[in-house]
């Protein structure tokens, strides 16, 4: 049995676990260096100008900012996260770091409100889960990620969210991270402008790649995954996208 499986299924059952959990994930990482998810270990072999912004679409806890801060640590960082309650976390979290931008707003391909569902278990909140468009796909996780789930102690917490587009906010993009839970393609729509002026790298959550593929391949972006190296092709949870004309990544 998975070891996460196993370690997900104590959490629920122990809610007090998960801030503690947290804690001490974050603070190993950061004494051994090391991004919480290999993928992002490619940015170390990314030069951006001094102006260039990093920005991290479906911020959470914080963890794609370590990230990021760990190999570019004076670049300027611009989070987006609907979420309030996360939202209102981050800049205590990384208090003291004075090129973090928090926006507590869901990106898309138009501006208005929607609704964010965040599923619950037995008093946990998923809160990694939580999507604009929230459906079986998300569901089948959770029942597969616990053992011995029970309907009866799922329920959802919602939301009221601001929505805008990328566009808006007329970002120097040198890098995109986006992970929202199957909203990745419409976060593209809203972003075209940025993404067109700039030709950042991007690195998406593979919730719908081909789709993302459809849209990004004919403007002369390729996949990527990272092994040791970066390698041509899709990966396995993420995809890194780079524009045929990149000049920040060496391969």
């Amino acid at each position: 049995m998975d070891v996460r499986t196993v370690l997900r299924s104590l959490q629920v059952h122990f809610p007090a676990l998960l801030e503690v959990r947290y804690l001490a994930e974050r603070t190993w990482l950061r004494a051994r260096r090391q991004p919480f998810d290999h993928d992002f270990r490619f940015l170390s072999g990314i030069g951006f100008a001094s102006d260039e912004i990093l920005i991290d679409i479906g911020a959470n806890r914080g963890q794609s900012i370590d990230a990021m801060r760990l190999y570019h640590p004076r670049q300027l960082i611009v989070a987006f996260e609907p979420n309030p309650n996360l939202a209102a976390r981050l800049p205590h979290l990384f208090e003291g770091d004075p090129k973090l931008v928090v926006h507590n707003v869901g990106l898309g391909d138009a501006s208005g409100e929607f609704t964010l569902r965040v599923p619950c278990y037995n008093g946990w909140d998923f809160d990694g889960l939580a999507a604009f468009s929230f459906g079986d796909v998300n569901l089948s996780y959770i029942r597969s990620s616990i053992i011995g789930f029970d309907d009866a102690k799922l329920n959802y917490k919602d939301f009221r969210c601001p929505v805008s587009q990328l566009d808006g906010f007329k970002l120097k993009a040198g890098f995109i991270k986006i992970d929202t839970e199957g909203f990745e393609l419409r976060v593209l729509h809203g972003a075209i402008k940025t993404i067109q002026t700039h030709w950042p790298i991007l690195l998406i959550e593979n919730s719908s790649p081909c789709e993302v593929l459809d849209f990004l391949g004919p403007m002369g972006y390729s996949e990527f995954h990272f092994e040791d190296k970066l390698c041509e092709g899709r990966g396995f949870r993420n995809t890194i996208y780079v524009h045929a004309g990149a000049t920040r990544l060496a391969r």
